[in-house]
């Protein structure tokens, strides 16, 4: 996690790992909600597996996909 800017990488499974199948930035925003008794990223050991529910764009710089985090869940 980068705490400068409030992003990360992560690798998406399921369906949309088809269609993004490597690391996609995520971006971490004042609106973004941490639930499952996550409150921030800083709590996260590295491996730690998460949900992220959010809209998938291209950056329109660098043309890669990210991820704007609505909400960000902790999985068990």
């Amino acid at each position: 996690m980068n705490s400068g800017n409030d992003t990360f990488q992560m690798n998406i499974n399921g369906f949309a790992g088809i269609l993004v199948p490597g690391p996609v930035t995520v971006y971490i925003g004042g609106a973004t909600d941490f639930r499952d008794g996550l409150s921030t990223m800083t709590g996260l050991a590295a491996g730690s597996n998460i949900r992220v529910v959010g809209l998938l764009v291209k950056d329109p710089l660098s043309g890669n996909p990210v991820l704007l985090a609505r909400h960000v869940d902790q999985l068990n």
